[in-house]
């Protein structure tokens, strides 16, 4: 079934200092709602004097004041498609007037592709209740919080990506982003040359918007991390999708981009998660290695000392392990100042004990990471060469919101993908991971989801994307 597309020209820019109405597009702090989650600025960042407002993501990475980061800002076009999204940090479950999600629910269900499994524990512990009484023995939902399973046991479901097949490699991510005192730890990515995964929770793309078009436009890769970062085995069927699907089309309104990839809060799926992103056209990305940093002090209950016992850890790996040995995925968090000063820290320490420090797509040799195909990453030999900034994207301050069409598509079952080494022979870096999707046939016709276009906001003046 093809949806018609439709264009939405909305008026931007509201003049500072205007009174705010609603929570969306503004940068508000305070609302999350998990034990270990703070989007409000920390001290521990570098204090500067505050720069003037910022209009678009180029001022506002100028901004070096950690209490002006977060000082909330309006845009006026984020604003005006607010309503078309959940509102934030609260669960998701599709919205009674979203008729195209309720279409593409509606095929998905028919597709017969989900598991008959039940929500169980609750959405701030899967554990829980019914959750405690799951047999773990048997694991007949691949239920990863539980058992770490991380093979699918329910025919027609990839595996979870979970290791790089690149060997001695430090596969770099930060969970929980866009923060909104990111400044000086993105600066420190670009001054070395560094890029990472970023997993974006819909909440935080719709609460500090130009976060998270930086993110993009420093050439990051970007992935989805749900919209309220709950447990999604806890939740029903319908909020599993409307927290993915309401994620990854924040992201494409407010950066532009349609993320194929996201990670589950705490590793909390099982098969009826993993099909249901699957028939969104999401590989499921986990971790080998957790330096639990989000527990550091003092937002967290650890002193620092027991955080850099933790990445001592898995940076003793680069010795104690085969060099020939399938890199390893990290999962860091860009909660707060403290787990980002944390990571500046301990990165001179990761960059020597390992051969190479990647995104995750890149360790994986896959260079179209986006659906829309103009942005090309480099490939795993490009990127150790030094040359890690995609192709195609847009400069800092011109990113443009399109009205959009684009595929749904499934996930193909895992395979293992070729390393540049066994690759270079044909010369492509192993670019035949470059496309990991394949159209889902819930029918005999393609679902189609329409972006929203909308203005941005450039320098002081207003650009529609058309």
């Amino acid at each position: 079934m093809q949806l018609n597309s439709f264009t939405l020209l909305l008026v931007a820019l509201v003049p500072a200092g205007q009174a705010l109405a609603g929570h969306m597009g503004k940068g508000i702090p305070g609302h999350h709602i998990q034990k270990h989650h703070h989007d409000l600025a920390t001290p521990s960042l570098l204090k500067r004097a505050p720069a003037a407002a910022a209009t678009n993501d180029a001022s506002f990475a100028n901004i070096n004041s950690t209490t002006a980061q977060c000082k909330p800002y309006y845009i006026e076009s984020v604003s005006a498609f607010s309503k078309e999204f959940p509102p934030v940090w609260e669960i998701a479950d599709i919205l009674p007037n979203d008729t195209e999600a309720q279409q593409i629910w509606q095929r998905i269900q028919a597709s017969g592709k989900i598991p008959d499994i039940a929500p169980r524990g609750l959405p701030t512990g899967s554990m829980q209740g019914n959750g405690s009484r799951y047999d773990a023995v048997a694991d007949p939902d691949c239920w990863w919080t539980a058992t770490k399973c991380t093979t699918p046991k329910h025919p027609g479901i990839p595996n979870d990506i979970v290791t790089c097949p690149e060997p001695h490699i430090w596969g770099i991510s930060f969970d929980d982003g866009p923060n909104c005192t990111h400044n000086a730890f993105y600066d420190f990515l670009k001054e070395n040359n560094q890029k990472a995964t970023m997993f974006y929770i819909g909440s935080n793309v719709m609460d500090w918007p130009l976060q998270a078009q930086r993110g993009l436009t420093d050439g990051h890769q970007l992935s989805a991390h749900t919209w309220s970062h709950r447990y999604l085995t806890a939740l029903t069927s319908s909020q599993i999708f409307a927290e993915l699907y309401y994620t990854v089309k924040v992201i494409k309104y407010v950066v532009g981009v349609t993320v194929t990839s996201y990670r589950p809060p705490y590793g909390d799926i099982d098969d009826r998660v993993r099909a249901i992103a699957n028939a969104l056209g999401l590989d499921t990305i986990i971790w080998t290695d957790d330096t639990n940093d989000w527990q550091i002090a003092p937002q967290g209950p650890s002193p620092t000392a027991v955080i850099d016992h933790n990445y001592g850890s898995i940076i003793a790996k680069a010795t104690s392990t085969p060099l020939d040995q399938a890199g390893i995925l990290v999962l860091t968090h860009e909660i707060n100042g403290e787990t980002m000063d944390e990571w500046m820290k301990e990165y001179p320490l990761v960059k020597n004990a390992f051969k190479h420090v990647v995104p995750i797509d890149t360790c994986r040799n896959k260079t179209q990471i986006y659906q829309e195909q103009q942005y090309v990453y480099p490939n795993f030999s490009q990127y150790i060469q030094g040359n890690t900034m995609p192709q195609g994207l847009p400069k800092a301050n011109a990113i443009k919101a399109k009205a959009a069409q684009y595929t749904i598509t499934a996930s193909q079952p895992s395979r293992p993908l070729t390393s540049t080494a066994a690759a270079s022979s044909k010369g492509t870096g192993s670019q035949a991971g470059s496309k990991s999707a394949a159209t889902a046939s819930f029918s005999s016709s393609t679902l189609v989801l329409v972006a929203v276009a909308a203005a941005v906001i450039v320098g002081s003046s207003v650009t529609l994307a058309l």
